[in-house]
């Protein structure tokens, strides 16, 4: 690896859990800029909700990653990373139902619920 005093153990464990992180700096800007829009709205229980929803995809994933004996570093990326993708869904969904305006996300549209 290249790395003074890596091992090919430790060297293989955070290659891994650097594979499983690729995705996350990306879904945390698309979580922070739907909080930022619903926040603006005046909207805060969805993303209180959105929070809630994180937490609980979270903590699943780090009791299956220690029940099938994940490395901590893969169980805890994959945590963060799917739990925040799992978190943008929800309020992508639930700003199509706040905001005045249709919220486009790579080609799929949600109009705003009327009334």
């Amino acid at each position: 690896y290249g790395v003074q005093d890596l091992t090919t153990a430790v060297g293989e464990l955070a290659r891994s859990g650097l594979f499983f992180a690729f995705l996350l700096p990306g879904v945390t800007v698309l979580v922070s800029w739907v909080r930022g829009l619903l926040i603006h709205a005046r909207a805060t229980g969805p993303v209180n909700s959105g929070m809630i929803v994180n937490v609980i995809i979270t903590a699943a994933v780090l009791a299956m990653g220690m029940l099938l004996r994940w490395p901590g570093i893969v169980a805890a990326v994959l945590a963060l990373t799917l739990a925040t993708a799992v978190e943008f869904v929800y309020l992508w969904w639930r700003a199509g139902r706040v905001l005045q305006f249709p919220l486009t996300f790579f080609g799929m549209d949600h109009q705003p619920v009327p009334g």
